[in-house]
């Protein structure tokens, strides 16, 4: 595979220990681009540029084969920087990856920083981060959830982040991208009960010699917490670190990454607790090799210099005053969207350490074949899963919360959809996608021809397809007629330059231009020669069509209330009307009957909940979809459309609902107010990394008066 850089670098051969010729290639670079003889007579190649890639190719026969590389870890000599980069041509069985050894040296600067270590996913019964031995950090929803449970936590966490106590969930912290993961929270413990306070990095030039400081720009700040809950967290932590088997962690091999400069805010500043909240700036991406190494450059120009809130800390009029960087890193899903996010890592020397662990239920999707199948999620929806099934139209029932999944019953799908997937062999090169309404016939089947991309790490991407040029064996209805022309798509499982989870995306299907339905959706593999090696089908039903809901008449203590145009009625109300009966006409119909909920709301003015009211008569104004598993997802009553199956129905799919206000529409003390009615409604609706949310229609209004 290749390995991402970024930055200037003098590239060298250190050795070379193999019998097949050897070379290495630089892309993407601003200088030192093209092939490089591998021998240790090679001069060393200048290369520079935001970002470029660097592979090493072992020739055999006549052709030039990537080999597979790893990252040492980088050292410092001296005012250098120096990484090696190993690799094995795969040409025997050593594996020792000695076969080609190349040296990438840096010179140091005050301005340049250079950040390294090994990325994981952790599982199991992991209460809090395992890999974080200074802080207790809880970095998921689950382990929020479970936190809250334990009465030291719950203090700490109600002094410390008292609106996640109220309203535990994700955050959404601001960041480029719809960035949708929940921010890690850190708690203190004996060996670090604060924040450390921000420190800086002085460099000053005498007689040309150059001397750097590093200096604290404040006090450091008191402890978040007192003693005594402190020293519990610790001893929680560090009791929870010694029960074995309780966490598993899996390498993050051949993923992207990108890292973020953080900006604390006034409070943190203060020693305040870390809210992941302040500003951001991306610094750029790189990947992990397949072994989950990394290394990541990055540079802060002299022009980043700390605020003036951190005081003045020159010690010399040539001196200049940098801060030194907190850093976040986070590990990228499909679409270089973040997945998961570390803390922060606060100040960040030059060449530092920093091992990425986060929570492998943010990022779940396939990277092994199960099963022999070759659909294997839609979304984050496993389709192999024990506790999901589709039904015979395709309708999905999920109760697996692996990786974040949404739990739905007789849902439909929406939106366009991810299918992820599986081959599993080296021998397949291509593959096809296509659908067609369930029951059509074998001329109906559409390709699925959309450019698909992939990361290749660095923020690059590369085509995957659609290519048309080479003739497939397609099989019409299992049985190939022929090679013809077809879009295929290059089998990202055997293209080592992409990274994770890219490789396991085999097409976004444009789903949200189907007309609501059943499809069969298949996918096909062949080899380099476009014969047909083996395929799967699954049906999906798909239905985009929002729920139709409408209010159509008002009526208010026997007086039709305007609901028409843009003005607002208002209604005067004798002293016997102040407690007259509510008439409202509505209707919540999905004709694909997917129904989840719907509820006729009635408040006044700007008041938060629903003003009481009994149900006199008419159609019900409120209902709560429940699965009978003794029938099939297509039939009633699991089939709900909504207001059409309420016996009250009037025969066009409306209700008439009659309430009585508990309390008269106005107090004794009230002489107006404003009286709302709307309908609130959800149906059963995902696109495998969502449901569809609950949607509200109105409120219509209007003011009454005594």
């Amino acid at each position: 595979m290749s390995l991402v850089m970024q930055g200037t670098w003098n590239v060298s051969v250190k050795s070379k220990n193999a019998s097949f010729p050897q070379r290495f290639r630089i892309t993407g670079a601003a200088t030192g681009n093209g092939s490089h003889v591998g021998a240790t007579a090679t001069a060393p190649v200048l290369v520079s540029g935001a970002s470029w890639t660097i592979t090493v190719e072992a020739q055999s026969g006549k052709e030039w084969v990537a080999s597979a590389m790893r990252f040492k870890t980088p050292v410092a000599v001296g005012s250098s920087v120096r990484l090696d980069i190993e690799s094995d041509d795969g040409g025997g069985s050593d594996q020792d990856f000695d076969d080609l050894v190349l040296t990438c040296s840096m010179t140091t600067s005050a301005a340049d920083f250079v950040v390294y270590g090994h990325a994981t996913a952790y599982s199991g019964l992991c209460l809090f981060n395992p890999c974080w031995r200074h802080h207790l950090v809880i970095d998921s929803v689950a382990q929020l959830e479970l936190a809250l449970k334990n009465s030291a936590i719950r203090a700490a966490l109600e002094k410390l982040y008292p609106e996640v106590v109220l309203r535990p969930g994700p955050k959404n912290p601001p960041d480029p991208g719809p960035l949708a993961t929940f921010t890690p929270l850190i708690l203190p413990t004996p060996r670090s009960p604060a924040l450390p306070a921000k420190v800086m990095q002085v460099t000053q030039t005498k007689a040309a010699e150059t001397t750097r400081q590093l200096v604290i720009a404040k006090a450091p700040v008191s402890s978040l917490l007192d003693t005594a809950l402190t020293t519990q967290l610790g001893r929680l932590l560090d009791g929870y670190l010694r029960v074995p088997l309780r966490c598993t962690t899996t390498t993050l091999g051949n993923y992207a990454l990108r890292f973020q400069e953080y900006d604390r805010t006034s409070d943190e500043l203060s020693g305040g607790a870390y809210t992941g909240t302040g500003d951001r700036e991306t610094l750029g991406q790189t990947a992990t090799d397949a072994f989950g190494n990394y290394v990541f450059r990055f540079s802060r120009s002299i022009g980043d210099i700390v605020g003036e809130a951190l005081g003045d800390v020159a010690i010399g009029e040539d001196a200049t005053v940098q801060a030194l960087p907190d850093v976040i890193a986070q590990v990228l899903g499909a679409g270089a969207i973040p997945a998961a996010e570390t803390p922060c890592h606060f100040n960040v020397g030059p060449l530092t350490r920093i091992d990425i662990c986060v929570p492998a239920t943010s990022i779940v999707l396939p990277t092994t074949c199960i099963d022999n199948r070759i659909l294997t999620f839609i979304g984050k929806i496993s389709l192999t899963s024990s506790l999901n099934s589709l039904d015979a139209t395709g309708r999905i029932s999920a109760a697996s919360t692996a990786g974040s999944a949404p739990t739905i019953q007789c849902g439909v799908w929406r939106g366009n959809l991810d299918l992820w997937g599986c081959f599993g062999n080296p021998n397949v090169a291509a593959y096809t996608v296509r659908s067609r309404p369930l029951g059509a016939g074998p001329g109906d089947w559409l390709f699925h021809a959309a450019e698909e991309r992939r990361e290749v790490g660095g923020g690059l991407s590369k085509k995957i397809g659609p290519f048309f040029d080479v003739p497939l064996a397609v099989p019409l209805d299992l049985t190939p007629i022929g090679k013809v022309p077809a879009p295929r798509y290059l089998n990202a499982e055997i293209d080592a330059s992409i990274v994770q989870p890219g490789a396991y995306l085999k097409a976004t299907l444009g789903a949200s231009a189907f007309a609501p339905g059943s499809y069969e959706v298949r996918i096909d593999a062949y080899n380099a020669a476009g014969d047909f090696l083996t395929g799967e089908q699954i049906t999906l039903f798909v239905d985009n069509r929002w729920p139709e809901v409408a209010i159509s008449d008002i009526t208010l203590a026997g007086v039709p209330v305007n609901i028409g145009g843009s003005g607002c009625t208002l209604q005067t109300l004798g002293p016997a009307e102040l407690s007259g009966d509510l008439t409202v006409r509505f209707k919540v119909d999905h004709q694909s009957g997917a129904i989840l909920n719907y509820t006729l709301g009635v408040s006044r003015c700007n008041e938060g909940v629903d003003f009481p009211t009994a149900h006199v008569g008419g159609g019900d104004p409120s209902f709560t979809w429940v699965r009978d598993a003794s029938v099939d997802c297509a039939s009633p009553p699991n089939f709900r459309q909504g207001t059409p199956e309420d016996p009250d129905n009037d025969g066009s799919g409306f209700v008439t609902t009659v309430l009585a206000p508990v309390a008269p529409w106005l107090g004794a003390s009230e002489l107006f107010t404003i009286l709302r009615v709307g309908v609130s409604y959800q149906w059963r609706a995902t696109n495998g990394y969502s449901n569809a949310s609950m949607v509200s229609f109105g409120p219509l209004v209007w003011g009454i008066q005594k």
